[in-house]
């Protein structure tokens, strides 16, 4: 892998919030919401997002705390769908073959 591969794949989503910093908080939120999802946080690098827009945040471009309660919020409610999806329909999902215990 290339030394600055990371800073290619997210430069376009960076130049992106720089340009309209106002869809920072709407993006944090849908990146906690999704990470926070059982299993489709597995498949979205999310976290090396947050961490670079953390870093616009840090560069004074965007607000933290802003960025932080939208953060929160979207955690919360993805927790939230997981544990209700997970409390409805637990049984099932634990007869799915990709889920069995070996």
């Amino acid at each position: 892998m290339p030394d600055n591969f990371f800073e290619q794949l997210f430069a376009p989503i960076l130049d992106l919030i720089r340009a309209h910093r106002h869809w920072a908080p709407p993006l944090v939120f849908a990146l906690c919401f999704i990470e926070s999802l059982s299993v489709i946080s597995a498949f979205v690098p999310a976290t090396l997002l947050l961490l670079a827009i953390g870093s616009l945040a840090a560069a004074g471009l965007v607000s933290l705390w802003e960025l932080s309660v939208w953060g929160t919020v979207g955690a919360g409610l993805g927790y939230w769908l997981s544990y209700a999806v997970g409390r409805r329909y637990g049984r099932r999902i634990e007869s799915f073959e990709f889920f069995a215990r070996r």
